[in-house]
């Protein structure tokens, strides 16, 4: 109700584009706007609000990191380890780049409870693996990935982090700096 009633808010009192003009309206906007980003900030976790990039949904979110950032930065050979109970957001554009400039996507698998673990990360990671890119929480199976233990892995090995939080921050307390995500 809060969103919607701000929507309403948005178009019938003050309808002007953010960081466009020099218009009291468009003051308004840019103002509700920044403060918008200081409280997802503070709901996340985040260290700065500069952090905090408005798109269109998480599919959009992640397309911009992986073709944005990781077109750029990845090699043929790289590896990247996702697994097969992520959704096809966090899938998809992996397959594109891999076929873009050849990266190599590995699985992890799941443990006999259809879980993520860090032991079974830690099995597939090799001195070619560039990236881990995981949900917080398995849109397919539920679980619940311990994405500060994973992030910490990660850095340790210089691989970069990405997660996915469309299921998780909606639904329980996320703590960005405290999950060592990249992105």
């Amino acid at each position: 109700k809060v969103v919607i009633d701000s929507v309403v808010k948005y178009y019938s009192e003050y309808t002007a584009n953010a960081h466009r003009g020099d218009y009291k309206n468009s003051a308004i906007v840019d103002k509700i706007y920044e403060e918008t980003r200081d409280k997802v900030r503070d709901f996340i976790g985040a260290r700065e609000s500069s952090e905090i990039v408005f798109t269109s949904g998480a599919t959009d979110g992640l397309n911009r990191i992986v073709f944005g950032y990781f077109k750029k930065y990845l090699k043929q050979g790289d590896e990247v380890l996702l697994n097969k109970a992520e959704h096809a957001s966090n899938i998809l554009p992996w397959i594109r780049l891999s076929e873009e400039i050849g990266i190599v996507i590995k699985y992890v698998p799941l443990n006999d409870d259809y879980e993520l673990t860090l032991d079974n990360i830690k099995k597939e990671v090799t001195e070619k693996t560039k990236v881990i890119s995981l949900a917080h929480v398995s849109n397919v199976l539920g679980d619940v990935r311990d994405i500060s233990a994973i992030g910490e892995f990660a850095h340790q090995n210089n691989i970069l982090f990405n997660v996915d939080g469309a299921q998780s921050v909606p639904h329980m307390k996320v703590d960005f700096k405290k999950s060592n995500a990249d992105f």
